[in-house]
């Protein structure tokens, strides 16, 4: 098929022809690394800003490999609860 015979389609029928286009398994793996390739190259910094998410959010498998100096929210959540449960338990001690 070539783009000539899509040109006289209506607008409707074109996008049928592209819905079913990207249910195609052949089609898939293109369109696949299509949209990666978009994300990885975007101006937005995508996946720059998703692995900065992740570290801060203590979501990251690969924390180990980076020096961290910022505390993920998991972390200052637990130091925090630790440092109430020690001023709670002097102010019992105090009373």
């Amino acid at each position: 098929m070539s783009i000539d015979s899509i040109v006289n389609y209506s607008h409707e029928e074109r996008v049928q022809q592209f819905l079913l286009l990207l249910k195609d398994p052949d089609v898939q793996p293109v369109i696949r690394m299509y949209i990666e390739n978009i994300i990885a190259t975007s101006d937005s910094n995508i996946l720059k800003r998703l692995a900065a998410l992740e570290t801060v959010v203590g979501l990251n498998d690969f924390a180990d490999f980076e020096n961290e100096e910022k505390m993920s929210i998991p972390e200052q959540i637990s130091l925090l609860s630790k440092r109430i449960d020690t001023i709670t338990e002097l102010s019992e001690m105090i009373l």
